[in-house]
């Protein structure tokens, strides 16, 4: 195959890598921090009480243009606990020094609601000294998985401090992203998020589709100038 036709193909492979990189999912792991519940039937009875572990899948549409701060329709798809649900008016609002997504998600088989809110600081801005608003919903996965990654080697690792206690300290409630699932004035749960990762399938980073491409190209570039060499040394004098 000739350099420029593979050439032409590393430009349509990350091409199409990018269409689908569009639409990313995360999966954000939650410790409870506090929930609401009805009052038990039986006094002493646990009633109702969330567990103490969640699991969201979120899939965002990174290529939403916002609207001064705000992206409509960012939240395209919802598992919560592997639990499929349908996602109404997604939005996602960026802010200092929080940015907030807001859903309504709904079990596709009962159509049980439930209003879903995302907190999260803005990336840090080293110039102010305090978080600012992102500027693309990419950069607002990337910097809550960073700010949660931060915490956990600082405090967790760093110092042996448990998520449970630093879920539970006022000083840290305001730092720890958050998740939260609200039915009304009862059944309001809050989970702090311990936890993030990219789990977008089958779609590498563009970087890594450029790096393996541009060796591709470079290993028959070099074979087709040795090749060339041996014909040289071939002729006869």
């Amino acid at each position: 195959m000739k350099l420029r036709a593979i050439t032409l193909v590393a430009a349509g492979l990350l091409a199409a890598t990018s269409a689908h990189a569009e639409l990313q999912t995360w999966r954000f792991t939650g410790r409870l921090m506090a929930y609401v519940s009805p009052s038990p039937a039986h006094p002493g009875d646990s009633f109702d009480v969330p567990p103490e572990y969640k699991q969201f899948d979120l899939t965002f549409d990174t290529a939403v243009v916002p609207s001064g701060n705000t992206y409509a329709n960012a939240l395209v798809s919802a598992k919560i606990d592997g639990e499929q649900l349908m996602v109404q008016s997604g939005t996602l609002t960026a802010g200092a020094p929080y940015s907030q997504l807001t859903a309504y998600v709904q079990n596709t088989d009962t159509l049980f609601g439930s209003e879903l809110l995302m907190q999260a600081q803005g990336p840090w801005d080293a110039s102010t000294s305090a978080p600012r608003p992102f500027t693309s919903i990419s950069e607002f996965l990337t910097s809550t998985g960073q700010l949660i990654n931060e915490v956990k080697q600082d405090f967790v690792l760093g110092l042996g401090l448990p998520w449970q206690e630093l879920i539970s300290s006022p000083l840290f409630q305001d730092l720890i992203p958050q998740i939260g699932l609200y039915q009304g004035t009862v059944n309001q749960q809050l989970y702090g998020l311990i936890g993030a990762h990219n789990i977008t399938p089958g779609v590498p980073e563009p970087s890594s589709w450029a790096l393996a491409l541009l060796g591709g190209i470079s290993a028959i570039a070099l074979a087709r100038r040795r090749q060339s060499a041996r014909q040289a040394e071939a002729l006869p004098a």
